[in-house]
Parts: C-alpha cells; sequence; structure tokens
C-alpha cells in the first residue's frame, strides 16, 4: 500500500504534449508503481589483480568477475595497489541502481 511521501518508481508512462495543458505523461497497459529501494547495498570482494584503462582501474575479483573502478576513488598509484593484492574491499552503492559508476570502496 502506497502511503503520503513514500517513494516509488514508475515505469512505461508515454508523454504527450497537449495545446492547452504542456508536456504531461500518460500511464500505458505497461505502467509499473512500485517502491523504491532508498536503501544502500554493501557487497564485500576479494581483488586479486588490476588493469588500468582511460580514467579507471578494472578490478578483477576472485569469482573471475571484472569491476570498473573510476580512478578518483584510488587516490594511490596503480603500484601501490597491486601491492596490497590480494584485498578486500567492500563496496556501496544505492540499493536501486544496478551498475554505478560512484560506486564507494572501504578497504579492509
Amino acid at each position: 500500500m502506497l502511503e503520503l511521501g513514500q517513494t516509488i518508481q514508475v515505469t512505461h508512462l508515454k508523454g504527450t504534449k497537449h495545446h492547452h495543458y504542456g508536456f504531461r505523461l500518460n500511464s500505458t497497459s505497461f505502467t509499473e508503481i512500485m517502491e523504491w529501494d532508498t536503501g544502500v547495498r554493501e557487497e564485500e570482494i576479494t581483488v586479486i589483480g588490476i588493469s588500468e584503462d582511460e580514467g579507471s582501474y578494472i578490478l578483477l575479483t576472485e569469482d573471475v568477475s571484472e569491476v570498473q573502478l573510476p580512478s578518483t576513488l584510488w587516490m594511490g598509484s596503480m603500484e601501490a595497489f597491486v601491492s596490497r593484492l590480494p584485498i578486500t574491499v567492500v563496496m556501496t552503492q544505492p540499493a536501486h541502481l544496478t551498475l554505478d559508476p560512484t560506486l564507494t570502496f572501504d578497504i579492509l
């Protein structure tokens, strides 16, 4: 049940421009209204390798997946990062995002 002041997500809207009312959004048969998760998602990963690519680092995790880290989030040199491998970090991002270029990392 929705409540006043609750944060929601509305998908599949169709925009139309009306000559009296201006631009407005209308629902479609695919429109969904869902609660918006305003929490924070944290995931602990172990980094076993790193490479550098145009303004970002590519972290290789122990489960052989890659995570892109903007170089602005790591202030040290790449050599300093490599010397600490393997390293466990906690990735933090808003829960409603699946891919976020502004992840924050805490080194454990």
